[in-house]
C-alpha cells in the first residue's frame, strides 16, 4: 500500500514499485500453496482465530495413548506428536519353551484370561522363528477381539493353548473335564458354573468356563475348571436368581 502511494506522488522510482508488486504476488502464491498442502492432509485453519489453532486429524480411529509435545513447543517435521492406538483388537504375546511352541501352528486357538478371570478366545497369528536371547523362549502372538475393552495395552495376562499338536503328529490322549449340562449357566454367550469354595461349607463362587464338545447331557470344559473341582450340578437357577437379586455376592 505504501509503494503505490509513493509512486503516485512521484517520490519513488517506478522500478521499486514493480519489485514490491512482484514480491507481493509471490508471497500470495506461497501462502496459497501452503494452504493447499494443509487441506490435502486434513488440516483446516480457523478464520475466527486468525490461524492460531490447527486441527490435527489422525489417519486411524482410536485412542491417544501417548503425547510427545507440549503446548507452545516448536517441533520439526519429523517429530511424532501423538501415538494413536485402536484397542478394539489387541495382541497378546506369550513366551513359551521351544518344545511347547513347536507343537503350535499359526491359525491355532488360544485362551486368555483378563483381570476379572474371564476367558477370551484368540487366534495364533505369529510364532517367532528365533529364541529370545535373554529368556530363551519363543514368542507366540495371539490376536484377540477387545470390543468390550477388557484388555489394556501392556497388561499381563495368562494364556492357554488348544489344538497344540501339528496335523502331521498324532494327538496325544489327554484327560478331559466334563460337567452335566444342568450345572451350566449361559448368559449372553458366556458360560458359568458355580464351584464350591475350599474350606467353606455350602459356599460357591461363580466362574466362567470355556466349553468344547457337548453331548446330550454333558459338556467338555476346555478351560476354567480343574480335575477334582466340586461344582453345583443342581439348583443353578436358584443360585443365579439369588445372585441377581443381591441375596448372594458375586463369589458367595
Amino acid at each position: 500500500a505504501r509503494h503505490p502511494q509513493v509512486g503516485d506522488e512521484r517520490i519513488g522510482a517506478p522500478r521499486s514499485l514493480d519489485e514490491a508488486q512482484a514480491a507481493h504476488r509471490s508471497a500470495i502464491a506461497e501462502r496459497d500453496a501452503a494452504l493447499t498442502k494443509l487441506r490435502a492432509v486434513g488440516v483446516s485453519l480457523s478464520d475466527r482465530d486468525g490461524g492460531a489453532h490447527l486441527v490435527l486429524r489422525s489417519p486411524v480411529a482410536g485412542t491417544v495413548s501417548k503425547r510427545e509435545v507440549t503446548l507452545g513447543q516448536f517441533v520439526e517435521p519429523n517429530v511424532d506428536l501423538f501415538e494413536v492406538i485402536d484397542v478394539r483388537q489387541v495382541y497378546a504375546d506369550a513366551h513359551l519353551a521351544p518344545a511347547q511352541a513347536a507343537a503350535l501352528t499359526v491359525g491355532g486357538r488360544g485362551l486368555v484370561r483378563d483381570g476379572e478371570d474371564r476367558i477370551h478366545r484368540g487366534k495364533i497369528v505369529f510364532i517367532s522363528p528365533t529364541l529370545d536371547a535373554e529368556s530363551r523362549t519363543v514368542t507366540v502372538r495371539l490376536q484377540l477381539d477387545n470390543a468390550d475393552g477388557a484388555f489394556r495395552p501392556e497388561t499381563f495376562v495368562t494364556a492357554e493353548f488348544l489344538d497344540a499338536t501339528r496335523p502331521s503328529t498324532p494327538a496325544a490322549p489327554r484327560a478331559s473335564v466334563t460337567v452335566p449340562l444342568t450345572a451350566l449357566e449361559r448368559t449372553g454367550g458366556e458360560v458359568f458354573v458355580y464351584r464350591a469354595k475350599a474350606n467353606e461349607a455350602n459356599t460357591f463362587e461363580r466362574v466362567e468356563v470355556m466349553l468344547g464338545a457337548e453331548a446330550r447331557s454333558e459338556a467338555v470344559v476346555e478351560a476354567g475348571l480343574n480335575a477334582g473341582d466340586r461344582i453345583a450340578t443342581a439348583g443353578v437357577f436358584y443360585l443365579k436368581s439369588a445372585r441377581q437379586k443381591g441375596e448372594l455376592a458375586e463369589h458367595d
